[in-house]
Order: C-alpha cells, then structure tokens, then sequence
C-alpha cells in the first residue's frame, strides 16, 4: 500500500510538472459548491470532479485501477478524465460575470485578476521542449523529413528503428510502417531492453555500445539520432553506418538486421 500512495503523488507531480495550474482547479471546484451562479452545473462539473479525484487518491481504488486496468506507468492517465480546462474557464466566467454586475471596473479588475492567475500557475506553450508547428500535420518537421528519408533510402527491409524520446508518439500518428521498440504488448523478454534504449537515449554521457547492443537483441536495423562525429564513429564500430543525415539527426543502418528471416526470428523470441 505504501509503494501505491508512492506512485499516486508520484505521477500527480509528474502530470503537472511542477506547475501551479492544479491549485487553480482546485480552487475552482471548491468555488462550484459555494456560487449560486454554478448551481445548476453543479451536479455535471463539482460533484464528477470530486469523484474523480477521490478515486485517484484513495489508495485502495488506485491500487485496483492500476492492476487491473491501466498499469502503474501509466496512471497518470487518470487525469485525462478531468476537464481541468474547462472547470476552470467556467469558474473564471462566473466571477468575472458576478463582477461585471457590480460595474465596469469591477468587472475589469475581475478579468485581469483571471488572466493572471492563468499566466501565474501556467508555462508559455513556446516554451523550452516545444516547437512551433511548420506544417499542417502540426508535428516535428526533423520528424517528418526522417521518415521520408527512411521510405526512399528503404528498398527491400521492414523498417526497424529506434529513435529519440520526441519522436516515438510522432512516428506513430505519421508512418506507421515504421516499427518502434516501444510499447507494452511486447514479448515480456523484450521489456528489459526496451527500456534499455529509452533510458539510454536520456543520458548523458551517452552509452552507445549499450545502445547498440540493446539494439541488435531486437534485431532493430535503424537507429536514429542527434548527428555528432562522435555518434557516427561509436556507431560504425559496431555495425551501424552512417546512411544521411536530416536536419539535426543522424540515421545509421545496419543491414544485417530488418530481412524477413530476422524479423521471423524475432517473433519466434
């Protein structure tokens, strides 16, 4: 039980990554119970909040949540079930309305003190680790040139690949002929070097015979990374050459892995 509390504030720090926009909503719900203005939304947005929240943090539940139906890893899922958005607008609303009625300034000052709060407890969207979208898919454009590049220099092999963390999610919504070493439906022997390649790609310095090695278990023939002269020639050395770069990515090939008799050999693992 005490490893289930662990994980509960766990992923609800993680889900809101440092960020003050939970007290808001917070705020909000307990603000649903006390204006007369949310009474008939009351029963829809406060009282299925509540509930949900309690779910989530009363251990017993989260403990059966996350064995029988979501997993550990990803329980912060849970929070997908809340509109934290649209509590906290409609709340925002009914103060700046009950403001507005008692004149102008008032109603003014309301607004100002609401936008505020939103900017306080929140983050720039443009800020660090986001981009601003250059097409109309409205994903990574490195992302996208790489899989293009993929498909024409790809002649005859299934397309195996691993790549970085801000890609995965990506490459799935794009191409999905292009299989990742991720998920959780895998072959149970495959996990350990699964999250090898994740944790991998996350350090600093970085493990590239780890990498590589992770890699041919799986029998994965594309690897795809931040181009550097010492990438490539870590990469070479171990069966993994330098096929182009795009943008800011390196994609090295070895083709000694992706034919159709490795591929076998992999899902008889």
């Amino acid at each position: 039980m005490a490893e289930t509390i662990r994980l509960i504030f766990h992923w609800f720090t993680a889900y809101f990554s440092g960020g003050l926009h939970w007290l808001l909503f917070l705020a909000s719900v307990i603000a649903l119970f006390f204006l007369r203005e949310a009474a008939k939304k009351r029963h829809i947005l406060a009282y299925y909040c509540a509930g949900i929240l309690l779910l989530y943090f009363f251990p017993l539940t989260a403990w059966i949540i996350m064995k029988a139906c979501i997993g550990t890893d990803t329980y912060w899922r849970m929070f997908w079930l809340i509109p934290i958005t649209p509590v906290i607008a409609y709340v925002l609303v009914l103060l700046i309305r009950r403001a507005e009625k008692r004149g102008i300034k008032q109603g003014l000052a309301a607004l100002i003190c609401c936008i505020l709060a939103v900017i306080i407890t929140g983050s720039c969207i443009y800020g660090k680790g986001q981009f601003l979208p250059g097409n109309r898919f409205k994903l990574n454009g490195d992302m996208m040139a790489v899989c293009h590049y993929l498909e024409e220099y790809n002649t005859d092999e299934e397309i195996y690949a691993a790549v970085p963390p801000e890609f995965v999610s990506s490459i799935r919504q794009y191409d999905a002929k292009i299989k990742q070493p991720y998920g959780r439906y895998g072959p149970e022997e495959w996990q350990p070097l699964q999250q090898q390649i994740q944790y991998i790609y996350e350090e600093n310095p970085v493990d590239f015979f780890g990498l590589t090695s992770a890699c041919k278990s799986l029998g994965i023939n594309y690897i795809i990374y931040p181009h550097s002269d010492e990438a490539a020639a870590a990469f070479a050395a171990d069966g993994y050459a330098l096929a182009g770069n795009v943008g800011n990515y390196g994609i090295f090939h070895n083709p000694a892995y992706g034919t159709e008799d490795d591929n076998q050999s992999q899902e008889e693992i």
